[in-house]
């Protein structure tokens, strides 16, 4: 198994070392391409979350009722 920090620091490396056991390169780098995708989805999942705890606090502000209440 492949440490995936390898894989992103030395990408043309693993892909020659994979070479001499019979890995195509093409598909050393669909993985690499898929793990760089998924940490640009975790980005944008992040910020989402950020927008919505956000959004949910002001929300709250807006609400009317007790201060001590809400504090709690």
């Amino acid at each position: 198994m492949l440490d995936i920090h390898l894989l992103r620091d030395k990408l043309d490396w693993v892909k020659e070392r994979l070479a001499l056991v019979g890995c195509d390169a093409a598909e050393v780098q669909a993985v690499a391409d898929m793990d760089r995708s998924r940490r640009d989805l975790l980005v944008q999942v992040e910020t989402l979350r950020a927008e919505r705890k956000s959004a949910s606090k002001d929300i709250g502000k807006m609400k009317p009722g007790d201060e001590q209440e809400r504090a709690k």
